[in-house]
């Protein structure tokens, strides 16, 4: 890997895979398993290619019981390879926070802070709300027993029980959690949408569960970690008929039992 200034203003990044171009820009090449990313970071914005190709997400990191700013570390990664890899903290006592991202994505969002529940957020740039950037603030949940954290990349499609590639960033953060405390005893509770008859909702959620168990497991948490409780669709977060808003519904939820 290698970097050479060629033009005033102009840096070319050498890997064994590619060669990337940008004028007027620094950015910093970080070789992953799968592909090089490239961290796009506090970048002086110019005009024509880069105003066409990036986007800045901004907001506030916040307490999820009291609102108050959260002092966390944010990551970012393009789904569904893990490439554009990039790495910010926020930047005041304010919770505000900014991340430059690539147009026309998917990305994950993964927060974490000391006293806290790391989050995940799938942030889609394909379609902003502004021009230039996406307004979002993100809420954390205080580490402590009876604490709830809603797994929002794991929704399943309808009557479906099966966990998609784009889940597997959040649960392995699970992972992570729980091989760092462990004393950490969750139960995971398995929701379905409201409609449909109750008795198979409820063995639809119950599936969900075991399979998200199943999951962690294989991947190193102790079963006896795990507990399992299902709601099939009786604590719906919508009764909304759009099939978006239903689709929430369809969700597993983490509650702290121990710590």
């Amino acid at each position: 890997m290698g970097m050479k200034c060629i033009l005033p203003g102009t840096w070319v990044f050498r890997s064994a895979r590619k060669i990337v171009l940008f004028r007027g820009l620094l950015f910093f090449l970080m070789i992953s398993a799968s592909e090089s990313a490239l961290a796009l970071h506090d970048f002086e914005k110019k005009p024509g290619l880069m105003q066409d190709t990036l986007i800045n997400l901004v907001g506030k990191v916040l307490n999820a019981e009291t609102k108050k700013p959260v002092q966390a570390q944010l990551r970012f990664f393009r789904l569904p390879y893990g490439g554009n890899v990039g790495i910010s903290k926020v930047k005041n006592n304010e919770g505000d926070y900014r991340l430059t991202l690539m147009k026309s994505y998917q990305y994950t969002i993964t927060l974490t802070a000391d006293g806290y529940l790391s989050k995940n957020e799938v942030i889609d740039t394909k379609k902003p709300g502004e021009v230039d950037r996406i307004l979002r603030d993100f809420y954390m949940v205080p580490t402590g027993v009876g604490q709830t954290l809603r797994l929002k990349s794991l929704i399943f499609e309808q009557s479906k029980t099966s966990i998609t590639p784009e889940s597997y960033a959040e649960l392995n953060q699970l992972v992570e959690i729980m091989k760092k405390t462990p004393s950490m005893v969750i139960q995971l509770e398995g929701h379905t949408d409201y409609k449909g008859r109750a008795s198979l909702n409820m063995e639809l959620s119950q599936s969900r569960v075991e399979a998200v168990k199943e999951y962690l497991v294989n991947k190193g948490v102790k079963a006896k970690k795990i507990k399992l409780k299902a709601f099939g669709g009786s604590q719906p977060l919508s009764r909304e008929a759009d099939d978006e808003r239903r689709r929430i519904n369809r969700r597993v939820e983490v509650r702290i039992l121990n710590i």
